[in-house]
């Protein structure tokens, strides 16, 4: 499967560099700015020559000036995430610098393929918070039953940032990691991967290892799951509360603390 990236009336496009970030940025016939995707260098050949064609990024095979196409609408792909994540080695776990270590929550409007992030809280192994912010929906005017878990209502997204406008950000901690960790992580990827939908989070994963402190402490709690013949997956309560941390559950930024609490346990770091 692919999944889209939509262009819609593109008048005017500029690219910039941002921590090896490239950030696309296009203007709509009604001059509102509009923030479209972030990619890293290597990934300027998956984007139609048309874009990269403008005054402030001249395209190094084609004059300058305006194209015939500016005003259509383009699709850029990206391949969607394959299962088999790059999973780090115990001696990676044990030996990686905790600040190194990049651990991400999020809380959504739901579980499907459909659904967005409503807030996203990043924190390195230490449990020192990056980022921590409510994000605004662009497909979804209500959650009702995803609202009453982790209680963030329309009202208190209105009016912030979308996730494309704070994709920089996001990318920019997660290419940074040596480690990319959560509690339930396929799950969370899977969001910031509908969410984004950007050819870097694809290339960042690849180069990346994922680890998720559900499946280790599923283990070590050593509760069997005879239906799956596996390990239970345990809440992230059950296991903070293993290593004596409690917390409000269902809040990205505690939530957060709390796996990284229990990935220094898991991987050693604790002592």
């Amino acid at each position: 499967m692919r999944t889209p990236i939509t262009l819609r009336r593109l008048t005017t496009a500029g690219i910039t560099i941002q921590a090896r970030l490239i950030t696309i940025e296009s203007t709509t016939e009604q001059g509102r700015p509009d923030l479209h995707a972030t990619v890293l260098p290597e990934d300027i050949e998956h984007l139609p020559d048309w874009i990269l064609d403008t005054p402030h990024h001249p395209h190094p095979h084609r004059p300058t000036g305006p194209h015939p196409h500016h005003n259509r609408q383009t699709t850029l792909t990206t391949n969607e995430r394959k299962p088999d994540m790059n999973l780090p080695t115990p001696q990676q776990l044990a030996t990686t610098p905790l600040d190194q270590v990049i651990l991400f929550d999020t809380e959504t409007t739901g579980l499907g393929p459909t659904d967005e992030i409503l807030s996203i809280a990043i924190c390195d192994g230490t449990g020192r918070i990056l980022l921590d912010t409510l994000i605004r929906p662009t497909r979804h005017d209500t959650w009702p039953q995803a609202e009453r878990i982790h209680h963030i209502s329309p009202d208190k997204v209105a009016g912030q940032p979308t996730i494309g406008h704070i994709a920089p950000t996001i990318l920019g901690h997660l290419s940074a990691a040596a480690i990319i960790s959560g509690y339930n992580t396929t799950f969370d990827l899977r969001m910031l991967a509908q969410s984004l939908q950007t050819p870097t989070l694809d290339r960042i994963l690849d180069h990346t290892p994922i680890h998720d402190c559900m499946t280790d402490y599923a283990r070590i709690h050593g509760e069997r799951d005879p239906r799956h013949n596996d390990y239970k997956w345990q809440k992230l309560a059950v296991a903070a509360a293993h290593y004596g941390y409690t917390f409000h559950a269902h809040d990205a930024a505690e939530d957060i603390k709390a796996t990284a609490h229990v990935y220094r346990h898991i991987t050693g770091h604790a002592n």
